[in-house]
Parts: structure tokens; C-alpha cells; sequence
């Protein structure tokens, strides 16, 4: 039964590797309204930025600490970002010219953003070997990334496990991982984050 119960927890751990604390947010900015300031503790990860379809391309813009950032290829009035920009805690944003401009993304807690912009990650062949669980963990992504393991005893705090042995596969997407069972439940998750490309 203890086999069973840990073998369990590092598939529930590994399966889960995506998931993070996400709050939805969508807000409306403008000079009458004020400037918007990104919550202590949190990241703002901005997607989308809405201006009237009758604005001006030349006031296509938000200001960011400060700074103009244009967004000249809007379709209809709507801007979507390639990639979603992360603005971190304190970051102030104030439309420009006194437009009524809406900003469309999500707010995620600062220690979620190794979850929030990791590659996904699924996990296989599982073997139990004496008190040990092998397996292996497919990456989504040929980029190269670096994978950290974190454990927990109760799904609510984690904290990085170096105990947990992670070796190449047979590909660049394909990592093997090694567990030893010490007869406490334990639950395992993976971050996989992509490396900066230089």
C-alpha cells in the first residue's frame, strides 16, 4: 500500500506541473480615472490593449512608467500582444492624451510566474523498482529549458526538492526522473521554464 499511495502522489505532482494561481483582470484606463498600478506582490501580465476603432493610429499607445509604448497594428481598435508582456509589482500605466483605452490580462501572485510561463509538461512510464518510482517527463517544447522539481506534504506549500535525480532522455524533450520512497505521502510537481535565448 505505501508502494501504491507514493507512486500515486508523484503522478498526481508531475501531471499538474502547468497549473498556477491566475486571477482574471480587465480594467479601464484613462486620464480621468487615474493611473492603474500593478498590486504589491502581484505581476501583471498584460494580452490585449482596446482603443476606440475611430482613434487615430498616432494615439495607439499606453504610457508605461512613464514611457510611450505604441501598439500601431491594432485591428478594429483591439491590440493583441505576440507574447504577453509581464509588468511587475509598482508598474504604473496612464492612457495617453485622455482616450478611454482598456487593458485585458491576468494578475498572477510574483512566486506563480515559473508556473504561468513554463513550457507544459506531460509524464509516462512509471516503473516501481524496490523503494524506488522512475518515470519519465515529455516536454512540449524542443527549446532548451531547465526543469526544477518541487515537493509538498499537503498541496499548499511547496518548496524545491534537489532529492529527485533528473537525467537527459532519449531526446531533447523527453527528461527520466528518479524518486525514493521514505513511506511519507509525498506530491512532486515540475517546473519547466524555457532558457533565455541568446
Amino acid at each position: 500500500m505505501k508502494i501504491l499511495l507514493t507512486t500515486i502522489s508523484a503522478i498526481v505532482f508531475f501531471a499538474s506541473s502547468s497549473q498556477a494561481t491566475i486571477n482574471g483582470f480587465i480594467s479601464n484606463i484613462s486620464s480621468g480615472s487615474g493611473t492603474y498600478s500593478v498590486p504589491a506582490g502581484k505581476i501583471l501580465v498584460l494580452q490585449q490593449v482596446s482603443y476606440s476603432p475611430s482613434e487615430t493610429v498616432a494615439n495607439h499607445f499606453l504610457n508605461i512608467n512613464g514611457a510611450a509604448v505604441y501598439f500601431t497594428a491594432a485591428t478594429n481598435g483591439l491590440y493583441t500582444l505576440s507574447k504577453p508582456l509581464f509588468l511587475p509589482t509598482g508598474t504604473t500605466i496612464t492612457s495617453p492624451n485622455a482616450l478611454s483605452i482598456s487593458v485585458f490580462g491576468v494578475i498572477i501572485d510574483t512566486a506563480d510566474a515559473p508556473l504561468f510561463v513554463g513550457v507544459g509538461s506531460s509524464l509516462g512510464n512509471i516503473t516501481v523498482t524496490g523503494n524506488s518510482v522512475t518515470g519519465e517527463l515529455k516536454l512540449a517544447s524542443t527549446a532548451p529549458s531547465t526543469v526544477l522539481i518541487q515537493s509538498s506534504t499537503n498541496l499548499l506549500d511547496w518548496s524545491y526538492d534537489s532529492t529527485i535525480v533528473m537525467q537527459p532522455g532519449a531526446d531533447r524533450t523527453r527528461m527520466r526522473f528518479s524518486v525514493q520512497m521514505s513511506g511519507a505521502n509525498r506530491f512532486y510537481r515540475a517546473l519547466v521554464r524555457r532558457d533565455a535565448e541568446g
